[in-house]
């Protein structure tokens, strides 16, 4: 199976699940405390991209009044992310070819997802890319 073809498996898996996101923001309850410590370097104002960010469970453990960006792969996961957060943009993308701007944002977070991508390295490469420098 080429990795076109596994992807498109993983778009079909995904948008067929929505009950999966209902799961993350279950388990989202038993890590707040530890996300929100692991989000307090990040300050108001900044830009923030969270890849994979399925439900958009990270958005809720960061300050308010940040520059939020959601990207996933999922309609089912961006529909249930739309509907639970304010004060955020969703965008449908995949994560290795990022439509965003080199040096544009502060932080890119992803939680629970490098597992689920078909080619890390490539989206690691990407993270380099969008973050800004220093």
């Amino acid at each position: 199976m080429s990795a076109l073809d596994l992807k498109k498996e993983l778009y079909e898996y995904w948008d067929a699940n929505p009950e999966y996101y209902k799961i993350a923001e279950d388990v989202h309850a038993d890590v707040e405390a530890e996300r929100r410590k692991l989000f307090a370097f990040i300050k108001e104002g900044e830009r923030v991209l969270d890849i994979a960010c399925g439900s958009g469970v990270n958005r809720k453990d960061l300050p308010e009044k940040i520059h939020y960006c959601g990207i996933d792969l999922s309609f089912a996961g961006l529909s249930a992310a739309k509907q639970s957060n304010i004060n955020a943009r969703f965008v449908k993308a995949d994560a290795e070819n990022l439509p965003v701007m080199n040096n544009s944002f502060d932080y890119v977070i992803s939680t629970n997802a490098v597992e689920h991508f078909i080619e890390p390295r490539a989206v690691f490469d990407e993270i380099w890319r969008v973050c800004k420098k220093g």
